[in-house]
């Protein structure tokens, strides 16, 4: 899954503190997931320093943000939600300048589309 972020800009909240504990602060970061449809969903990202915000650019979801629920099933961890570069690879760490699926790409100059099927479209 794809997600975006635009701008560098964050908000602070503060949630009350309970049982003689200090307030928390929070820094709340907009984000857009791509699920599927026609546009991304946006939803926030809390970070609990502010150091900890990410900078415009495109990610995914780190390994590291999925968990094992109680019942046994894979659910995401919304206390270490984490984001890599979407051009890592996170078993090297190594950043890819373009996706691997485009990496070797040839251009299809066969006139035919999905292994044999002709296409409709006249090539100029």
């Amino acid at each position: 899954m794809k997600i975006e972020i635009f701008d560098s800009h964050v908000e602070q909240r503060q949630v009350g503190g309970r049982d003689g504990h200090p307030p928390r602060i929070f820094y709340d970061q907009e984000a857009y997931a791509h699920l599927g449809g026609r546009f991304p969903s946006q939803f926030r990202l809390s970070h609990r320093e502010f150091k900890n915000i990410y900078k415009p650019g495109q990610y995914k979801l780190a390994a590291s943000s999925y968990r094992i629920g109680r019942y046994g099933d894979i659910e995401l961890n919304p206390y270490e939600l984490k984001l890599v570069p979407l051009n890592m690879d996170e078993t090297t760490g190594e950043i890819h300048t373009a996706p691997p699926s485009e990496e070797k790409k040839t251009p299809n100059t066969s006139g035919f589309i999905n292994g044999g099927i002709k296409s409709p479209l006249k090539t100029a």
